[in-house]
């Protein structure tokens, strides 16, 4: 496990989700800071949350936060982002 940096990964969960442009840097740097809370007080370690070992898993949180599901907007985590979050406990 490598250790990565905030600004890296934003860059990564940016080319993760195809998002090439800087406009959404705001909005997705607090998208990944929720993200990584969610993990954190499931149980994910810091060491791991720290790593890149979770860059896919929080691509995939952020992205099912930016697409919102059924009337209203509601957002919910996909079943494979919460799988991913049991298994990296």
């Amino acid at each position: 496990m490598a250790i990565i940096t905030e600004d890296e990964l934003l860059e990564r969960v940016k080319k993760s989700n195809l998002i090439t442009n800087n406009f959404l840097d705001e909005q997705l740097t607090e998208k990944i800071k929720e993200v990584k809370s969610f993990m954190f007080y499931c149980g994910v370690p810091q060491d791991v949350l720290d790593s890149d070992i979770v860059i896919g898993t929080i691509a995939i949180g952020v992205n099912d936060l930016l697409s919102p599901l059924g009337t209203g907007g509601t957002q919910k985590f996909s079943p494979y982002f919460m799988q991913r979050v049991i298994q990296l406990r």
